[in-house]
């Protein structure tokens, strides 16, 4: 049935989305928005093909993207931390932590 496809696409257009603006600030308003569902309705379908909340995703792929920024340049913390579209280095440390287990300087030390 061609519903069936469509839900497919609007999360895989969801995610292309979120590496195209890996460096903004992206509300599950703005994705849910984008394609016209609501933002309970665009999280279920979501969540049931990634596993994963849209900003956890969001967020998961921003720290895969700082733990490369981390191996292979040498700008600080801070720096990766407002090019991913963080205010706040501290906040940004803390989520990094979560993610990947432990905080981006450890990370870079262990890496480098």
């Amino acid at each position: 049935e061609p519903a069936a496809n469509d839900k497919i696409d609007c999360v895989d257009s969801a995610i292309l989305f979120m590496q195209e603006h890996i460096n903004d600030n992206i509300s599950l308003g703005d994705l849910s928005s984008q394609y016209n569902y609501s933002i309970s309705r665009f999280s279920n379908l979501f969540k049931h093909k990634t596993g994963y909340a849209p900003i956890d995703y969001f967020v998961q792929m921003k720290m895969q993207k700082a733990c490369q920024q981390l191996n292979f340049t040498t700008r600080s913390v801070k720096d990766i931390a407002f090019s991913m579209g963080f205010d706040d280095p501290y906040y940004f440390s803390k989520r990094f932590r979560t993610v990947i287990g432990m905080s981006p300087k450890k990370y870079r030390a262990l890496n480098n």
